[in-house]
């Protein structure tokens, strides 16, 4: 997490998070990867709002599997490539920016991880030729 902003905009409460994702490649040729990371999910009612922001919108993975089944379920996955030799200070960075709209008396809390779990093992179902070793 990179930077955490929090604003009052009538009777709501609007956190913006920017977070920053570092990869590291030691390879002497570029590296295609799969990165992944999790956004809460807006609520059925509207009482709770998750916006991504346009440039990370724009980014995201257009796999329409991805993008039928994962992405409606908080699920970010882009895929990209990294640059040889790309570690320690001079690793790849990829940053994105959400943010999360609901009443100020709400909080946010999570503590069912079965939807997770439940990806990680999808994901390790369909690597496919994506290889890694994450798992």
């Amino acid at each position: 997490l990179m930077n955490k902003d929090e604003t009052v905009q009538g009777g709501n409460r609007r956190s913006t998070l920017k977070y920053r994702l570092v990869v590291a490649n030691y390879y002497k040729e570029p590296v295609d990867i799969r990165l992944l990371d999790r956004v809460p999910i807006a609520a059925q009612d509207g009482s709770i709002t998750v916006d991504l922001e346009p440039s990370t919108a724009a980014t995201l993975s257009d796999d329409p599997v991805y993008l039928r089944m994962q992405r409606p379920t908080g699920v970010l996955r882009w895929d990209l490539q990294i640059p040889a030799e790309r570690y320690g200070g001079d690793a790849f960075d990829h940053e994105y920016t959400y943010s999360v709209e609901l009443d100020r008396q709400q909080t946010i809390v999570g503590t069912d991880t079965s939807q997770t779990l439940g990806d990680l093992q999808f994901q390790k179902m369909n690597m496919g030729g994506m290889g890694g070793g994450f798992f």
